[in-house]
This record gives structure tokens, sequence and C-alpha cells, in this order.
């Protein structure tokens, strides 16, 4: 049965869900509003099925992707439930309010979800439950909360602790100070003798430096007689040649070549320039003439522009005449001749005023007539009402703060505290003075007074601000109430805020009641105004039409005012109109000749012809601007061979004198390449050579007459072996020199150092601070002992309802086996036959699992309550680790649940479905997702019978063009996988291709299994896609932002306008972070657009590269791939494709 607050589903559909199919699942339309049993196979999708349903009811943080909606009823009313990419949408259908559901409760979502994965699991323990329980067994405190902000310790520091470790070191440094100072006594007698000796090997540095300085010298005297031999061998142009003198020689001869050949290139251009400037035949006057071009131009349009106008003038001139003679043909009955022209235009004019006045006249007076009926006649108004009443209003608003001030204040005010404090203070001390002076008697009569005192101040007196706003507000409310009545208005009831209010209104009201009826008076009187203006002035036109049909000897009928009156003047008009344009345009064509024969006249002249037909003139203009514009070209050209020449006359003379002058410097002959070419490997070698002797004589000459003259009567061996043995000495000196160093800097220490007062004093802190660490450790043991005390008697007095409930249930599924309790290390299983407790790993996963299923049941039962909504319950395989009995009693305990609330159970077992129908007798629900899954494809797609054809192949073609368009080939798509081409892309003749297609291989992807030679172009095509793809990203369209991957807000502007902006034709992403850019898409925030801009990039629909050209993708394609020539038919393949993506920068 329902119950009045159950939620329970009555329609789902899943659209979308991680590892299915979109719409793999058709809709449950029907649902069993207790137990509802979803079975099938492994990986039919009964688990994803009730994730969605639990999904549709808290926040799917845990599932993301799934995509579901649904109709929930809930208690009288009916939810519509949605979730699409992260966004959960909860909407009651009768209003349409979008808010979350009532009694849903995030937070503990998970205790409606029993999978039997999670309850296998360590978190399957739920912290939240364990933490509310515990704080229950507590009294509603947080004990172990109340421990650590009291710093309370399970027990005391040991030896190991921070500050007796401080004090053992102190201890130490203390030691180690003593003896220090014991092991130096003899220091002073050690230093003094070991400088005497030190003092009397002074001189072995000495020795050692002129040892050394000799060897050098017969070193760098040998080094530089070996060189200079060695110089004697080279050839002497060496001397003066340098790295770059072949490198320089071969410049000077390419740039004499160069201005050799770029001399007489001038010279033939000169040449040319010159024989074209003859061939044009124009004087040199009209050359020097800039305007002269312009001029002719100008003259030849302006004879052209004559031309047409004459043409035109001639044709008006006899469109004119024809229409004069036409209307005077057709309209000859009116008069025998034309009347005076003047007095006929008059009339027409006059007639047309009339006629076109006469509507608008007539229309206003019986518009304004119209209104002056609607509206009526004046009501009465009294504007001196409307005062009084405005002052009564202003008046009412001032009484309503009064009141309001009124009820704000108390009738009565206490005394004041702080004069009550003084006497009482009075009392007491003279009581107690007279009592220690006189008699003890007198402090005892102090207390009467004190209490009477307090008696005369607890009692209140009248407040006196409240007494005169009492007063004064009576008296303005009987002068108001005066006022209404006076001018007909009811006076008010009494004089509370809201009685003032009520009144107040009334007299708002009727300020605008009144007001309201003087505007529309204002606009009786303003209609009547308008009306009378009206009549007179269509008065005015019968008096002006009379007078007019009377000029004319018309009747004043009504009939002749209508089209006959129109006609009438129209007819006459355009006689005047025909007239007037005939003259006209007989004076245009006179004007039109004139000019003609000027501009005619113009040109001849400036032409020199006497040529009156105007192609012919036209003609000649045209060839002579032609004319003057190429030989201007050629002069200027012709300077420009000329300076082009000087300059290439001189740069040859620099050319050649560079030439000569280098061959000079080097003692060559002009043009003698070959020896250059000859001695140019042995140019460096030499260089290094003469740079290393001339460095060793500057080494020479550094060393002193006397170095030379005793290093020239010794030897090289001699001087090596007393040097040797002064090294000896001067090594042993230095390790004295090290030690006397050592003993007087310690010596000097232990002189000024106070290492052994510092030790002594930290040793005493250091003792201090861990007494003061003992006192602390022990008041804080004391807190730890009270937190013992106070939480076993907290858990001995409180047994929380929610375990009590959850051992009902265990005792329940488990036979009375197993009790459950509480303690330190979370839940206990105690078995009620050995009365031992298990830890939860420590119990079988049956009994686990039994354990946290009472465990919940009992938490929804107490986070429910009686009175909240019961939404559904979803179990996933949770009998599938009982035995049989444990399983039934299980299976009992949902059906029990069903009861009361809708239950989803999903199984692939058939004994748990026989088990929930043996218990549940038939109430219940069968699903079968896999009879639903097929039912629903069959749905979708109904079975048709499929007719087999024989595959045929396309008509052959010798040519391969052609058979392309014979097999349909789709041209190639840059984004477009290279498996999905057509074969056509990796042959090269009908041939070949018609091999491929005859074993079915139709696409590029199924032939590169066909040889390694296609596998080898398959390849190169897809190297060449990539770098074809480098810098060309992919378009992007709409449908492309429902990516999973991608998150943008679709609610927002930005989003609607970003769609809008790809609707109107497919574009790059570079093209829309530009946009972005440019503010031409706005509201994009910055960690928005930073994702959106990744997401493109990652996607590829953007890119920053600089995109290959055509040639670039080929050289790059045979740099890597070493063994492709361009005459392969390999590269004509990749060459193909390239050409076929026609590839843009």
């Amino acid at each position: 049965m329902e119950h009045n607050t159950t939620c329970r589903f009555t329609r789902f559909t899943l659209s979308k869900a991680p590892g299915f199919a979109v719409r793999s699942f058709g809709e449950l339309t029907t649902l069993h509003a207790g137990l509802n049993i979803l079975t099938g196979a492994n990986g039919v999708g009964k688990t994803t099925i009730i994730k969605a349903l639990w999904s549709l009811l808290y926040a799917p943080a845990k599932h993301p992707s799934l995509e579901a909606e649904g109709v929930l009823q809930l208690g009288d009313a009916e939810w519509f439930l949605s979730l699409s990419s992260r966004h959960l949408e909860q909407k009651r259908i009768s209003d349409g309010l979008i808010t979350a559901l009532p009694g849903r409760n995030d937070a503990f979502a998970d205790a409606y979800w029993f999978p039997l994965h999670e309850l296998l699991t360590k978190e399957g323990v739920g912290e939240p439950f364990l933490e509310a329980i515990r704080k229950e067994m507590q009294g509603g405190i947080d004990l172990e909360q109340a421990l650590r902000d009291a710093g309370g310790i399970e027990t005391f520091s040991g030896k190991r602790h921070a500050l007796a470790r401080t004090l053992k070191e102190k201890q130490g440094l203390v030691n180690d100070q003593e003896k220090t100072i014991l092991d130096n006594l003899d220091l002073q007698k050690n230093i003094t003798n070991l400088q005497n000796e030190l003092e009397k090997n002074k001189d072995q540095e000495t020795e050692k430096v002129h040892l050394e300085t000799l060897l050098e010298y017969l070193s760098t005297k040998e080094t530089v007689e070996e060189i200079s031999s060695q110089l004697k061998s080279y050839h002497p142009v060496l001397n003066v040649m340098t790295p770059h003198s072949l490198e320089e020689a071969r410049t000077r001869e390419h740039e004499y070549k160069a201005a050799e050949s770029a001399m007489q290139q001038a010279k033939d251009e000169l040449r040319e320039t010159e024989e074209n400037l003859a061939s044009c035949n124009v004087e040199q006057t009209d050359i020097d003439n800039q305007n002269m071009p312009r001029l002719i131009e100008q003259r030849s349009e302006a004879l052209n522009a004559a031309k047409r106008a004459l043409e035109a003038a001639h044709k008006e001139a006899l469109r004119a005449q024809e229409g004069r003679r036409t209307w005077e043909e057709a309209h000859r009955w009116l008069m025998d001749g034309p009347p005076d022209e003047q007095t006929l235009k008059n009339m027409v004019k006059r007639l047309h005023s009339l006629a076109y006045a006469c509507e608008p006249l007539r229309c206003q007076l019986a518009s304004s007539e119209y209104v002056v009926r609607a509206l009526g006649e004046e009501e009465p108004f009294d504007e001196g009402l409307v005062e009084q009443l405005r002052s009564i209003k202003q008046q009412l608003t001032s009484l309503v703060f009064v009141a309001a001030r009124k009820e704000s204040l108390q009738p009565t005010t206490p005394m004041k505290l702080s004069l009550v404090s003084i006497l009482s203070l009075i009392i007491a001390s003279t009581g107690a003075i007279l009592g220690y002076t006189l008699h003890t008697g007198f402090s005892l009569a102090a207390i009467p007074l004190l209490v009477l005192l307090f008696i005369v101040a607890g009692r209140k007196r009248p407040n006196p601000l409240f007494r005169d706003i009492e007063i004064q507000l009576q008296k303005r409310f009987e002068q108001v109430n005066t006022q209404l009545e006076k001018n007909g208005q009811p006076p008010m009831d009494s004089s509370d805020a809201e009685s003032i209010t009520n009144s107040l209104a009334v007299v708002t009201s009727k300020i605008a009641n009144l007001e309201h009826k003087g505007a529309e008076n204002e606009r009786r009187r303003s209609a009547q105004k308008t009306y009378d203006d009206a009549l007179s002035q269509w008065n005015v036109w019968l008096h002006q039409w009379e007078e007019a049909a009377a000029d004319l000897n018309l009747t004043v009928e009504p009939a002749l005012e209508g089209a006959q009156f129109f006609h009438f003047a129209e007819h006459l008009q355009e006689w005047v109109h025909r007239n007037a344009a005939e003259k006209e345009a007989l004076a245009l064509l006179k004007d039109a000749e004139k000019s003609f024969k000027e501009a005619l006249e113009a040109l001849q002249k400036l032409c020199n012809t006497t040529t009156s037909d105007v192609v012919e003139l036209l003609s000649a203009a045209a060839t002579l601007v032609s004319s003057i514009n190429d030989a201007r070209r050629y002069t200027e050209q012709h300077k420009k061979d000329a300076q082009r020449l000087e300059r290439s006359v001189v740069r040859f003379e620099n050319a050649e004198a560079a030439r000569s002058s280098l061959y000079t410097s080097l003692g060559l002959a002009v043009g003698d390449m070959h020896t250059l070419e000859r001695l140019d490997p042995q140019v460096a070698e030499y260089q290094e050579i003469v740079m290393n002797h001339q460095l060793a004589k500057t080494q020479l000459e550094r060393f002193s007459p006397q170095i030379r003259e005793e290093a020239e009567a010794g030897s090289a061996g001699v001087f090596s072996n007393l040097l040797a043995e002064t090294k000896t000495k001067l090594e042993k000196s230095k390790e004295q020199e090290r030690t006397l160093w050592e003993w007087e800097h310690t010596y000097q220490e232990l002189c000024n150092d106070t290492a052994l007062e510092n030790a002594e004093l930290d040793y005493i802190k250091a003792e201090h601070a861990l007494e003061a660490n003992r006192q602390d450790e022990v008041d804080k043991r004391m807190v730890y002992f009270l937190y013992e005390q106070i939480k076993e008697q907290s858990e001995r007095t409180y047994q929380p309802q929610v375990v009590q409930k959850a051992s009902k249930w265990l005792q329940r599924i488990t036979q009375n086996r197993y009790l459950l309790t509480v303690g330190d290390a979370g839940f206990l299983a105690q078995d009620s036959v050995t009365m031992r407790p298990y830890a939860l790993d420590q119990l079988s996963s049956g009994t686990r699992i039994q354990l946290l299923f009472s465990l919940r049941m009992a938490f929804l039962e107490m986070l429910e309550g009686a009175g909240a909504y019961h939404f559904p319950i979803f179990f996933d395989e949770l009998m599938a680790n009982s035995d049989d009995e444990r399983s039934l009693a299980i299976a009992e305990s949902i059906v029990e649940i069903a009861k009361q609330r809708q239950v989803f159970y999903c199984t692939a077992q058939r004994d748990e479905v026989r088990k929930l129908d043996q218990v549940a007798e038939g109430e219940y629900l069968l699903i079968d997702l896999e009879d639903e899954q097929r039912d629903y494809r069959v749905l979708q797609h109904p079975f048709e019978e499929a007719a087999l054809n024989k595959e045929s192949l396309p008509p052959f073609e010798e040519d391969y063009l052609s058979y392309a368009a014979a097999c349909k080939v789709a041209k190639a798509e840059l984004w477009e996988p290279i498996g999905a081409l057509s074969s056509w892309y990796l042959c090269t003749s009908s041939k070949e291709l018609e091999a491929l297609l005859v074993r079915g291989f139709a696409s590029a992807g199924q032939a590169r299994g066909a040889s390694e030679v296609y596998a080898k172009r398959f390849f190169l095509l897809s190297l060449a896609q990539k770098l074809a793809r480098r810098g060309r990203p992919k378009l992007l369209v709409p449908q492309d932002l429902d990516d999973e991957g991608l998150i943008l807000n679709k609610k927002a502007n930005y989003y609607k306008a970003l769609v809008r902006f790809l609707e109107e034709q497919p574009k790059s992403g570079n093209d829309v972070l530009e946009a972005i850019a440019g503010k031409v898409l706005k509201g994009f925030r910055e960690p928005t657009l930073t994702a959106f801009d990744a997401w493109l990039h990652e996607k590829k629909y953007a890119s920053e590269e600089t995109p290959y050209t055509y040639s670039e993708i080929l050289d790059r394609i045979r740099l890597e791939e070493e063994t492709l020539t361009v005459i392969s038919d390999e590269y004509m393949i990749v060459q193909r494709y390239l050409k076929s993506l026609s590839l843009t920068p």
C-alpha cells in the first residue's frame, strides 16, 4: 500500500550511459509501486539503470555521463526529472516549478543505494552513519572533539620525549667543553717550537720559483728553434695569404664576370629602348606636355557626351511635339482654340487647391463632431473641495506618525537603576559605620530600610512623554474629524494608527476621483474648441468654392464635386504641361547642337586633323594618346638604361681594379687561381705555426739577462733535480703551517671562549623546560582520565535508537545469531552463542553484508522519521554472498520494505528471483532486461527480408580519371581518415584498381593489407595527411559542442551566441577565438575561455602552428623517406593526393 508521502517512479527512460550505445534501452512505462525486480545476464545494464534512477533523485556527481529522464509520483504531485550533461533538473508538472524534491538529502544519498561491491569494501561502513551514532551514544555531545579541544593525552611521555633528549644533549655539551680544556693545557709550548722551525725554512719558496724560471727559459728556447726550422719548409706566398684569400679571389672573379655581363646587358637594353622610342613618331613637345594625354581624353569624352546629349535632345523634342499634337487631336472638342496660357494656369491652380483642401476639412469636421458627442456634457466639479481634501490628507499622514509614536511608548517607567544603587550604597554604608562605632543593632536596622527601598523602586511611575503625545494626538484627532465631517467625509472611529491609515486611504481615493473628473472636463472643453475651429474652416471653403464655380459657370451640385471635377482639372493641366514641355525640348535641342559642334572642332584642332567623322576622329585621338604614353615610357626607360649603363661601367672598372689588386698583393699573376687553390688547405696550419713562433719569441724576450746567462751555463737535468728537492721541503713546511694555524686558532678560542658557561646555562634551561612539560602532561592525563569515565558512563546510559533498530534487523536476518553494537573501532557483531564481538573485517562477507544492510535500514528509519518522505531504495545483488536461510530472511525484509516504499532489486541469479517471488506472493514487477532490449530493438527496427543481389563492378574504363568517375570516387578531405578513401588513391592504373575491386577492397583501409606495396603507399598518404593537417584546423559545427569533455553552460547567453555564430556557416576554432578576442562573441569569463581554448586545441579545431605549403610537405616527406624518389609511382600518388586536397595556407 502507498503512504501519502511515498515517492515512486511511474515512467523512466535511459538515453545515454557509459559502455552502451545511445538509445540502447526502451522506455519503462509500467513500474510497480512496491517491488521491481530487474534481471538479466551480467553486462545487460541492470546496475546502469538503477544507478540512473538513483541519480535522478540526488546530485549526480558520481555519474556525470548519464542522460536519463523519468516521472516521479510524490504524494499527490507528479514531478518530471531529467539528467543531462551533469545537470539535474527536477520540475513539478502541475505548475512548472523547478526546484529540489521535498525531503531530498544529498548528504545521505548513499543510504538509499545498496550495491554489493561497495558493501564488501571498507567504505561500506559508512563514516557519516558511524559518527552520527557515536554522537548519539554520548548524549548528543562529541566527546572526542571535546577531548581534542582540551588536549587530553592517554599516556605520559617517556625518555624519548624531545625535551628529555634535549636535556641529555646539553649535558653532553658541558662534558665535551670540560674535556677540551684538559686536552689543550700544553698547546702554547707546542706553538712556539713549531714557529721556530718554520723560520729556518722560509727561503725555500724563493728557490723554487728561481729554478722553475730557469727550466721555463730552456724549454721556450728549444720551442723557438723547432718552429723556425718548420717554417722554412712552406711556400713563401703563404706568408701573405689568409684563410679567406681563396674565397676572396673567387668573389673577385665572380664580381668581375658579373660586372662584365651586366655592362653588356645594359648596352643591349639601351639600344633596344632607343629603337622603340623612334618607332613612336611623336613630337617632343607632345611628350614634354604632361597634360596632353589627359586633355585628349577629356576632349574625346566631351565629344562623346555632346553626341549622346544631341541624340537624346533630338528624341525628346520629337516626343514632346508628338505628345502635344496627340493631346490636341483628342481634346479639340473642349474649345475652338487654346486660351491665354497664364489665365489657364491660374484657373487650374485654383481648382487644384480647392479640390485637395475639401476632403481633409470635411474629415476634420466629422471627426471633431464625433469626439464631442462621445465625450458628452461637462460634469460639475468643485476645485475648492479638492484643495480641502489635500490639506486633510497631509494632516492624516502626520497623524499616522504621531499614533505610531504613541503605540511604541510604555505608559509607565521604572525608577532609574543608578539612583537605586546610590541610595542602597548610602544606607548600607551608614548602617555598617553605625554598627561598628555605636551598636550592632544599627547594622541590622539597615536591612528593613534596604527592603523598603527596593519595594519603592520596583513601583512604576507614569511616563510623561507618553502622556504628552496622547494629549497631542487626541487634540489633532478631533480637529481632523471635524474637517472630515465638514467636507462630507466619514469621520474616524478611533485614534489608533490602523483607523487613521484607513481614513487616509479613503481620502486619497476621493482626491483621485475628483482629479480624474477635472481631467475629463478639460478634455471636453478642448474637443469643443476643435469642433468650432473645424466648422469655421469648412464654411470658408464653401464660400471659395461657390466663387470658383461661378467664374467657371459650373453648378454647385454635389455630382460635380467628385470624379467629373477632378477629370476636367487634370486635362486642363495636362495641356499646359505638354505645351511647356515642347518649348523646353526645342530649346535643349538647339543648345545640344551648339555644344556638339564646339566639342568636334576642339578635338579636331588638338589632333591636327580635318575629319568630321566622329568614329574616325575618336580613333585617331585614342591612337595619339597611346603613342604619347608609349613615347613617355620609352623616354623614362632610356634615362634609366643610360644610368644603368653608366653604373655598370663604373662597377666593371672597380671589379677589374679590385681583382688585379688582390693578385698583386699576393704576388701572383692575375687569374692564377690554381696556385691559390693548391695553397689554401695549408693556410690555417701555417698561420697557427707562425702564431706559435711569435708567442714563443715573445715569451723568450721576457726573461732577464741574468736568467739567460745562468740557464745557458747549466742543464735542464740538474735544474730539475734541484727543483724536486725544494718541492719536498716546501710540502713539509706547508703541512707545519696548517698545523700551526689550527693550534693558534684553538688556543685563541680557548682563551676567549664562553662555551662552557653557555653549555651550563642551556642545560639549566632544558631542565626547567622538562619540568614544566611534566606538569602540563599531568594536567592533560587527568583530562583524558575524566574523558574515559564520562564516555563509559554515557555509553552505558544511552543506547541509540538506530543501534536498537539495526540490531533487531540483524537478529531477524540471522535468526537471532548476531546482535549489533558500536565500539571505538566501529560497528561490531556480537555472537549470541559465544557472546564474542567481531569487527567487520573479522566477519564473513555474507554476515558483513547482512550487518551493513541492517544498519542502513535502521539509519533510513531514523533519518526519515514518521512524517518524512519515503524515497525509493536500490539493491544490487544483495543476497549473492548469503546462505539460503539468510537469503530468504533478506528477501522477506526486502518485501516488507516494499510495502512501505518503492524498491528496485537487481540480480542475475534466478534463485534470488524465486526467493523474492516466494515471499512477495505476486506483489511485484519482474523486468527481464534482455527481453526488454529485444522488444525495443524490434520496435525500433522491424525485421525486413533483405534482398540478395549479386555484386557488380563499375564499367571498366581504360582512362584512370574516367574510371574514377565510374567508380564514384569522392574528393579527398583533409580530416577524413585515409582508410575511408577509395582504393583509387592507392593505385596508378585502371587494371590495378580493378584487381582490388574484384577482391572487394574498395577502400584504402581494406587495400593496405593486400600487399606491402599498398601498405607503403598507405603509410605515405598518412604521413602527407599529418603534415597537411598542421596549421589547418577542423571546421566546428554546433553538434560538436555536445562533446562530454567540453564543459560550457548551455543556458548562458555566450553559449547561445556561439551556436548562432556556427550556424551561419561552419568555422574553425581559430575563427571562434578571433571572434571572442574581437568582442564579436562576448560573455566568456577567463576560466571558461581557458578551458574552451584548451578543448579546441586538443580536438584539433584550433591550431597556432604555421601550415606547410604543398612544396614544403613534399620536401619533408622526401627527407623522412630516403628511398622515395621523384620518378616513383609512390611520389606521384602522394602528389595526386595533396593536389586533391586543394591546400590553402
